[in-house]
């Protein structure tokens, strides 16, 4: 995946922030969270550039979820990643 994970972004007007902590304080074992509190999705910082890519779909797509309430349950979310991000691999940038 070649798309650069924004430190900023925008989903249902609302302003959302990515970190990338070492590792997550409170979420052990997680490769990633989404606080819909403070808006920001954390993905560690130890994970591959792909394993990365497909953890902030995870949460961008949490974060649409709670905005939307949409009311998907995690494995709905997961599976949605997926499926996104293997779409997202075979674009090819315009020249």
């Amino acid at each position: 995946m070649r798309f650069r994970i924004p430190d900023t972004f925008t989903i249902c007007g609302v302003i959302h922030t990515t970190t990338r902590p070492e590792h997550l304080v409170g979420n052990e074992g997680l490769k990633g969270s989404f606080c819909g509190f403070t808006r920001t999705i954390q993905i560690e910082r130890t994970l591959t550039t792909d394993e990365a890519w497909r953890t902030f779909l995870h949460e961008a797509l949490h974060a649409a979820n709670d905005l939307y309430r949409a009311g998907l349950v995690d494995n709905n979310i997961e599976r949605l990643a997926n499926g996104i991000a293997e779409l997202l691999a075979q674009l090819e940038p315009e020249p």
